[in-house]
């Protein structure tokens, strides 16, 4: 990620302070540090996510990433595995 550079509002320490603020802010998310943002969305977005990932097995793998995803992959709409040609 890319942050501006450049003055952040004020001088010397008070702009190094401020822009500590803002990263700490960027990397806990709108959630205060509760949960990711990706966790966050509702279940039909998710679904979408995970639909677009190559097969069943793949998507079955994100049940790793958080407690939230674990039975997410099994409620999708289609199962696709890939066939060898």
């Amino acid at each position: 990620m890319l942050l501006p550079v450049g003055n952040h509002g004020g001088d010397g320490d008070c702009g190094a302070v401020q822009l500590a603020a803002e990263i700490e802010e960027l990397s806990l998310g709108s959630t205060g540090g509760l949960g990711d943002r990706l966790s966050a969305l509702p279940d039909d977005i998710l679904h979408s996510i995970l639909l677009r990932l190559p097969s069943t097995p793949a998507a079955a793998r994100t049940c790793v990433l958080s407690r939230r995803w674990r039975g997410i992959w099994a409620q999708l709409p289609e199962i696709r595995f890939p066939f060898p040609s």
